[in-house]
């Protein structure tokens, strides 16, 4: 009997210092969001103003400044640019939490549109061609799947081949109450030691011209936030020199405590 005592206490101090550990962790975690947010946020409007200025700087100054200075404009203008987009990117990485849930049926077709529309320039400057096949509605929120398609397609385009041109294929299947969509490009792939870390914050891939760093490290890392926050999972096969295919799975109905009616054109699909 003193033993079980013995052991009951211990095993009570053990499970209050595991709650304490597990409220202190809660907390750093809120802190480190919270940070992220208010630093994101707080640093958009001095980064405009830089970019702003540094490309007004770059436009007066054209018959002011030699070749040499021309060139340092040119790269202030490119960092600044660089560095407002990953700020950007932080704000919605961090911003995800207070998306709406996944309330609806949504046409996937109508968010990839709108994803292709905001890449129309980058897709017409590499000579891309688009395939998107007819996709089915999901149980999401259109704002998360504009983001999605837009990483995905963004990143074929990132990181096409060299040696062809580009081609980028949007398809999905039904399987198991789920659907899994597909970005599949004939781009430069992926090395087999780099699979494991594709989705991870701020790790970048070489791109066209063989250099890591081209793309702010964020935008896989989102894509997988934004899936799993859905309900969903992601993942990608690829071969180096090949190409790659990003897919994702996400419910083909909404959770039984948000279902609502469906409309005409969910019934239909």
């Amino acid at each position: 009997m003193r033993r079980q005592d013995i052991i009951t206490r211990d095993l009570s101090q053990k499970k209050a210092e595991l709650l304490a550990s597990r409220e202190r962790l809660r907390r750093y975690v809120v802190d480190l969001e919270r940070i992220a947010e208010v630093a994101a946020h707080d640093l958009q409007e001095p980064l405009r103003r830089v970019v702003a200025y540094a490309q007004l700087l770059s436009s007066h100054a054209q018959n002011a400044l030699d070749a040499e200075s021309r060139d340092y404009v040119a790269h202030v203008v490119s960092g600044a640019q660089r560095m407002r987009k990953l700020v950007q990117d932080l704000e919605a990485f961090v911003a995800v939490d207070h998306l709406p849930p996944a309330e609806r049926l949504v046409e996937a077709n109508v968010p990839v549109q709108v994803a292709t529309n905001s890449l129309a320039e980058e897709i017409r400057r590499c000579g891309a061609t688009l395939v998107v096949d007819a996709l089915p509605a999901v149980a999401a929120d259109e704002v998360s799947l504009v983001e999605i398609f837009t990483q995905l397609v963004d990143n074929a385009i990132r990181y096409r081949s060299a040696e062809r041109k580009p081609l980028i294929h949007v398809a999905a299947r039904r399987e198991d109450g789920f659907a899994v969509f597909s970005v599949r490009d004939n781009g430069q792939g992926i090395d087999e030691r780099q699979l494991p870390r594709v989705f991870e914050v701020f790790h970048r891939l070489p791109g066209l011209d063989g250099r890591t760093g081209t793309g702010t490290g964020i935008g896989l890392a989102l894509v997988r936030r934004m899936v799993e926050r859905l309900g969903g999972r992601v993942w990608v096969e690829s071969q180096a020199g090949q190409g790659s295919t990003f897919s994702f799975a996400l419910p083909l109905t909404v959770p039984a405590v948000l279902e609502q009616p469906l409309d005409q054109e969910a019934r239909a699909a």
